[in-house]
């Protein structure tokens, strides 16, 4: 349904409006501005949502053109596509299933148009080091396109994970915009249907169990954030359920420890653990994902400065908010982080005791607890603010929900406020202070407030918490931050002073997404919905998420919480701190404490119970002086020591109070020394458990065991055999060790065992590691990089001479790197002997490639060294068949794997034949034999680089609105220097979407891509091609005619090739797009995407790079797959059907008859077949049978006479 409003009146008061003020327009009578989502129903299958909205914001800007409206949402976001119509939309995320695709389809719809309207372009995202009122307007594309922008009124975000379920984010777009005619029109209903498509989605929630309870700390996250949340269907665990882990560095851990014994007495389960135990930001991601996987977790805190404990990082920035993300791929926070930011113990003692007055012992009558401050910069106006605020109409919005909730704020605003009003505000005591203005590492910078300034507060109980949207305010790694000044500043007698906790950025903020975070963190205080300050800040940023969608995920990863993140907020509607238990009294210690079962790396405590007044809750182990764990029984399994050692342990007991015991009596122990196996060592295998001793090791962020036994014998062997499964985690390493093996005396063995590996991609290495203490691991001589192509099961002889000569030596297999790309590695009948057994190597042969009259390109790869070093490896070749280093050669280095050698100086038209060879000294071993023919000089030349067969969409894909990929090809698959003046892909699908397309192409001296922004990897390449691609054929090279051709210059030049598809709004098909083949090469293909605006951001960089067809001018000619060269008109062919299903009519037409030689080739030049005969009509014809052959392009090569024709087969 629809109502046309026509009138100019209409417009010409809208204009009439003063310039920044958003006046709202009403849809029917209620004269209030309204917008709500509304279920209708949800259920496995099908989720059904109502979004209504009672009126829309107009308000009046100056642009180039003259006067024009911005469209708002009430309670939405904008658009932010930088130069298109400056348009809002609403989110409102719902859970869906755990592992389905979604869909979204629009059910029904009301709206009403309003013609001739002048519509504002959008600034986009504007970071807050600028002035928006700065930035100019600038009309894009969308302005001469006669069409409705953006087109969509309803899609779907990316999928994401909060912790217990997987979301998705339904996008409302119900201002659609044509600016050629001038028609806005406004949707005032919208009933959508969000569907399951019954095929797996994007980052899927992988469960561990069934979903029956759910964290309390996150039960009002999930009912605030998802429109389909049933409170009522899950049990939410007890309070004193909550569970808290404290990384520290060491030395500060005696001065967390009070903060510890008080969480612990309101309800929560603190552990407290040294850092030293985990050594590193990447090995701190993965204790805290094991911690959340093994225990629960709800609040991290860490204590220290970025020296003593690192913070993490995304592609947005530093990030301790990395660490949060512990279920799925996205940026939705899983737990609550914090930190303490300390560099002594005195910083430490001051954030403790401030943390504990505030929730402790401040009285709920302090007349702080209902004071506030807001502070704005007088910027804003011009755009670029959420909801088109400014900052200062953004804090009074702030100040009018905040006064009606019960606080006095008062403004302390750029324009009016002063460094000393604001200290003496603070100093009288205030509760709560929101700040939205420009920042710096060491101030807010509107209404300059300094770290000096915070150093000299001499507020002392009376600390309030902090909201602040400002840039580098939080940058806490290289310098002492703001943000840390607010919680580090003592007064002169060394108390505390300044703030409780702080929310700052390590990176410059952008303008609008945090505006809307903070104004959701204010709705939410004053709602009463949380408590705490981290479950008020961390659902405030899901709600920026929602709506800014990749920017609010960047402001997510960077805004980090300076402070307990558990801290309970007192304000106005809950005054009172919480409440500890009245116990004081600690229990009795543990007594007869003692040991037993000691092996090489475990043993077993036990001691007799403690008693207590209440009850005793549990006991923390400690091991050598250090906290080491916690039981609730009274024993305890000690795991990871090592062998041959001495430990002391003691315990400690404890009450729900948080009260703890005198120490234990201590014990010492020493573990066992290894007990290692005699050479020569031999196991084959031959039950479904691992043997006796035997070891894994599986490190990387959601591992889990990979070895298992396999009844199957794939490697050579016979039933059972060691079997490694993949699984999708970057980077990971996995091992499966040897028991320890006495090699006292002896400085060299053969490891000898049998392997097959089931491949997928590049991206894992395979090795043979050892090593005396299972922790330190070095590299022997054995190591092999996976590729797309499996390894057939082969017997690998490795003479080892690392950390030999001991009781105890540790061997291991091991993969190491992306392990999706492998699929399964079965291993077996693994020996160790004394001294060395070598072997030739072992050598496969390239294909050749990038053929001309007088070169082409080969290599191989030498997959072992048979024991000794190969000291040379290359090519061999010659116009004979089996041709040995006695012929032609190229020398290419030496040692184990891949190389490239190019043959030059080749005969035009000749066939040749090539191997790959390998010296050590046991002899020479050959690769199997590949040939080629080299081509007729003369005229132009086609490249091909590329044999795989996988399929992708890049770079023809228009799946998303905007989709950009980046290939690099090496100057040893492009081949010599000439002008490039075509270039073509191979999709296997056929579509007929007209999609817009740029080709970029530029020199780089790169061999491999680092991924970068679009902009960054165009920056100074040649637009070759700026056009319409009119659809696909499948299994038919698309072939782009350059506008400008490429001047290719070879030498130390690789050829980087980039694609724009640009199809606008969420795009059109299926993710698979045309379906482009490509064949894995490491780190040689880049790609990015986003719907509705072109992405910004960071690329991806794969090991996907499409198959490409590259076609020259003025270079040797390659057979030609859609072209027929120049000859005399009295010799033609002809091949029919085309394509076939496997036999073929060749046709030829000339005076000519005697010899006639037919060679059909592959895309790569490989011979397939030869056919000679002798021609005796005119007209003649033969049939030729490839039916036995894969699917795909042939080349027909048919050469009399002297002359030589080309033709192209498409095999179906």
């Amino acid at each position: 349904m629809k109502k046309i409003f026509t009138s100019c009146l209409i417009v010409m008061l809208y204009f009439s409006a003063v310039a920044q003020q958003t006046n709202w327009q009403y849809l029917g009578q209620q004269k209030k501005a309204t917008a709500d989502f509304e279920l209708i129903k949800s259920n496995q299958s099908e989720i059904v949502v109502k979004f209504s909205q009672s009126a829309y914001g107009l308000q009046s800007v100056n642009t180039t053109k003259g006067n024009a409206f911005v469209v708002l949402s009430y309670k939405g976001a904008q658009i932010q596509k930088k130069g298109a119509p400056d348009l809002g939309k609403n989110t409102q995320s719902v859970i869906i299933p755990d592992r389905d695709a979604m869909a979204i389809e629009v059910v029904s719809s009301k709206f009403i148009e309003v013609d001739n309207i002048d519509i504002a372009p959008s600034k986009g995202v504007i970071s807050r080091d600028k002035n928006p009122n700065n930035i100019p307007y600038e009309y894009g594309v969308e302005y001469q396109t006669n069409a409705f922008f953006p087109g969509d009124i309803a899609s779907l975000g990316d999928p994401y994970i909060i912790r217990d379920f997987r979301g998705q984010t339904i996008i409302m777009q119900p201002y659609q915009y044509n600016p050629v005619t001038k028609k806005l029109r406004i949707y005032s209903e919208i009933i959508v249907k969000v569907i399951a498509t019954g095929k797996e989605g994007r980052n899927v929630l992988n469960r561990q169990k069934a979903l029956n309870q759910i964290d309390a700390g996150f039960k009002s996250i999930y009912s605030n954030h998802f429109l389909n949340f049933t409170a009522s269907k899950y049990t939410p665990l007890s309070e004193a359920s909550k569970k808290m882990l404290i990384i520290s560095y060491d030395s500060y851990a005696s001065a967390v420890q009070p903060l510890v014994t008080w969480k612990n007495s309101i309800g929560f389960t603190a552990t407290l653990v040294n850092y030293s135990t985990i050594g590193s930001s990447a090995a701190l991601k993965t204790y805290v994902q094991n911690f959340y996987n093994t225990n629960g977790l709800t609040y991290l805190l860490i204590v220290g400065d970025n020296a003593q404990v690192p913070t993490s990082s995304t592609t947005a920035g530093d990030s301790d908010n990395n660490y949060g993300y512990t279920v799925g791929t996205d940026h939705y926070l899983d737990i609550f982080v914090g930190r303490f930011s300390a560099e002594s113990v005195a910083n430490v003692t001051t954030q403790v005791n401030k943390t504990i007055y505030y929730e402790r012992d401040m009285l709920s009558s302090a007349t702080n607890l209902t004071k506030g401050v807001g502070i704005a910069s007088n910027e804003g106006v011009g755009g670029g603010g959420d909801m088109g605020e400014s900052d200062e109409q953004h804090m009074n919005n702030i100040k009018t929900d905040l006064t009606n909730y019960g606080y006095t704020i008062t403004d302390c605003y750029q324009n009016g406020g002063t460094a000393a009003q604001l200290t003496s505000l603070i100093n009288t005591g205030t509760g709560i202070i929101n700040y939205v203005g420009h920042g710096s590492e060491t101030s807010w910078s509107s209404m300059l407030y300094t770290s000096t300034n915070v150093a000299a507060l001499t507020n002392t109980n009376k600390y309030p918490f902090i909201i602040s949207v400002a840039c580098v305010v939080g940058n806490f790694k290289s310098t002492t931050c703001f943000a840390e000044t607010w919680l580090r500043s003592t007064d002169g007698s060394s108390n505390p002073v300044g703030a409780v906790v702080f929310c700052g950025s390590t990176i410059n903020q952008s303008w609008a997404s945090p505006m809307l975070a903070q104004d959701e963190m204010n709705d939410l205080l004053v709602a009463n919905t949380f408590k705490s300050y981290g479950g008020m800040f961390v659902n405030g940023m899901f709600k920026m998420i929602d709506g800014y969608g990749t920017d609010g995920e960047n402001m997510a990863d960077t805004w980090t919480v300076f402070g307990d993140p558990s801290l309970y907020t007192r304000t106005p509607g809950h005054l009172n701190g919480p409440t500890a238990s009245s116990d004081t009294q600690a229990p009795t210690a543990p007594t007869n404490l003692a040991y037993s079962n000691v092996a090489q790396t475990t043993l077993t405590l036990s001691w007799t119970a403690s008693t207590d007044n209440v009850g005793v809750t549990g006991y923390d182990v400690y091991r050598n002086g250090s906290f080491y764990a916690t039981s609730t029984t009274t024993t305890y399994n000690v795991t990871g020591l090592t062998a041959g050692t001495s430990y002391s342990f003691y315990v400690k007991a404890k009450d729900a109070a948080g009260n703890a015991s005198a120490a234990s009596n201590t014990v010492n122990v020493t573990t066992l020394n290894p007990v290692a196996l005699t050479l020569p060592v031999t196991e084959n295998f031959a039950a479904s458990t691992l043997p006796a001793n035997w070891t894994t090791q599986n490190t990387g962020t959601g591992i889990t065991e990979r070895w298992t036994m396999s009844n199957t014998a794939t490697a050579g062997g016979a039933a059972y055999e060691l079997k490694c499964t993949y699984q999708q985690v970057n980077p990971a390493t996995t091992r499966i060790i040897t028991p320890a093996v006495n090699t006292v005396g002896v400085s060299q063995v053969t490891f000898s065992f049998k392997h097959m590996l089931d491949a997928y991609a590049a991206g894992v290495t395979l090795r043979l590691q050892t090593s005396n203490d299972k922790s330190t691991w070095t590299n022997t001589s054995w190591s092999v990089a996976t590729s797309a192509t499996n390894i057939a099961a082969a017997t690998v002889n490795v003479t080892v001479t690392t950390n030999l000569n001991s009781a105890a030596t540790y061997f291991a297999l091991v993969a190491d790197g992306d392990l999706y790309q492998i699929d399964y590695w079965y291993i077996d009948n693994i020996s160790i002997t004394t001294g060395g057994s070598t072997t030739i190597p072992t050598v496969t042969t390239t294909a050749a490639s990038s053929i001309t009259s007088s070169s082409a390109t080969s290599g191989g790869n030498v997959t072992a060294d048979g024991g000794a070093t190969v000291t040379e490896r290359g090519i061999c070749y010659a116009t004979t068949a089996n041709p040995t280093t006695a012929n032609s050669k190229v020398v290419t280095g030496s040692g184990t794997g891949t190389f490239t050698s190019n043959m030059t100086g080749l005969a035009a038209n000749t066939l040749y034949y090539v191997r790959a060879y390998a010296i050590n000294a046991n002899g020479t071993a050959y690769g199997t034999q590949v040939s080629f023919t080299t081509l007729t000089g003369g005229g132009g030349s086609t490249v091909i680089i590329g044999t795989g067969t996988a399929t992708q969409g890049y770079p023809l894909s228009c799946y998303y609105g905007y989709e950009r990929s980046a290939s690099l090809y090496t100057v040893a698959e492009v081949g010599a220097a000439g002008i490039i003046n075509k270039v073509e892909w191979y999709p296997t699908i056929t579509l007929s979407y007209n999609v817009p397309v740029k080709i970029y192409i530029k020199h780089t001296t790169a061999t491999t891509i680092t991924a970068s922004t679009w902009a960054t990897a165009i920056s100074g390449a040649t637009l070759v091609y700026n056009g319409t691609m009119a659809g696909t054929t499948a299994n038919t090279w698309k072939a782009f005619a350059l506008t400008t051709n490429f001047s290719y210059t070879a030498g130390s030049n690789n050829v980087l090739v980039l694609v724009e598809t640009n199809y606008t709004g969420t795009g059109a098909g299926t993710s698979t797009g045309p379906a482009c083949q490509y064949t894995s090469a490491t780190s040689k293909h880049m790609y990015i995407r986003a719907d509705n605006t072109a992405p910004t951001g960071t690329a991806t960089v794969s090991s996907y790079r499409p198959n490409i067809r590259l076609t020259f001018a003025n270079r040797g000619v390659t057979p030609q797959l859609d072209e027929t060269r120049e000859v005399p008109s009295t010799f033609g062919i002809s091949v029919y059907p085309n394509p076939t299903d496997g036999e073929f009519k060749l046709q030829i037409n000339s005076e000519y008859t005697g010899s006639v030689q037919v060679t059909i080739y592959n895309t790569i030049g490989q011979v397939i077949k030869t056919l000679p005969f002798n021609k005796s009509n005119v007209n003649e014809e033969r049939q030729i049978n490839l039916a036995n052959l894969p699917a795909g392009i042939y080349i027909v090569n048919v050469r009399m006479n002297g002359e030589t024709m080309n033709s192209q087969i498409v095999l179906k």
